[in-house]
């Protein structure tokens, strides 16, 4: 998805989904340019059964 603009902190926040170790993964990590470091904010499974 294409990263949005977080108004509350400033930066963006990249949604990304990934399949992994078996599982399908949703993250969401906040990002601040020109800052190297990322931070994660969730991870979950969203692998439906």
């Amino acid at each position: 998805m294409p990263p949005e603009p977080d108004i509350r902190h400033g930066g963006l926040n990249c949604r990304m989904g990934r399949y992994v170790a078996g599982m399908n993964v949703a993250v969401v990590v906040h990002v601040e340019y020109p800052e190297p470091d990322l931070i994660v904010v969730t991870v979950i499974d969203i692998t439906k059964e």
